[in-house]
């Protein structure tokens, strides 16, 4: 029997579940507390955790403290790295959290899906990434399924503004 090291594997199931639990928990607290304000919890949450996490494996030894290795960062960086933080990390928070705010909390988890659809568009546009087949059908499936849920025929075109706020949020992220 093969030995395997089943850390990595439950860490991913866990961040799978936390990041599906994430809409609904969301949803409950929007109701008392202003999307704005909700938004401006989620990242430093998320630091929390992972300073957390990197404690434990401090703690267990499972931490290299090795980095001399790594190239530091020019001033080119700095700039990406601003850009990002401001757009995912303050900008689509406070889309996505108006947009969960009239949508439901389950197609809210679902529509989160199309950040993968996302991130696949930008990595084949900016940087010439190859993507086979599979993926492409996964992205049209994500795709068919976010305007399924988007759907919405009392709305003025059809679609769900807060579902679109939702996939907003998405792209922005991507």
């Amino acid at each position: 029997m093969k030995n395997r090291n089943t850390t990595p594997m439950l860490q991913a199931v866990i961040a799978a579940a936390l990041f599906g639990a994430s809409a609904p928990l969301s949803k409950l607290l929007l109701g008392e507390i202003a999307p704005t304000l909700m938004a401006s919890f989620l990242y430093p949450g998320s630091g929390i955790g992972l300073y957390l996490h990197r404690y434990v494996q401090r703690y267990f030894h499972r931490l290299d403290e090795r980095f001399s290795d790594e190239a530091s960062l020019t001033r080119n960086d700095w700039l990406w790295i601003m850009g990002a933080v401001l757009v995912g990390g303050i900008v689509a928070p406070i889309v996505l959290m108006f947009g969960l705010k009239n949508t439901l909390a389950s197609t809210a988890s679902l529509l989160l899906n199309f950040e993968g659809v996302a991130t696949t568009v930008i990595a084949v546009v900016a940087f010439k990434e190859t993507v086979g087949k599979r993926i492409w059908i996964a992205v049209l499936l994500i795709t068919m399924a976010s305007i399924l849920l988007s759907w919405d025929s009392f709305g003025q075109w059809g679609f769900s503004w807060s579902a679109i706020g939702v996939i907003s949020a998405c792209v922005l992220w991507g």
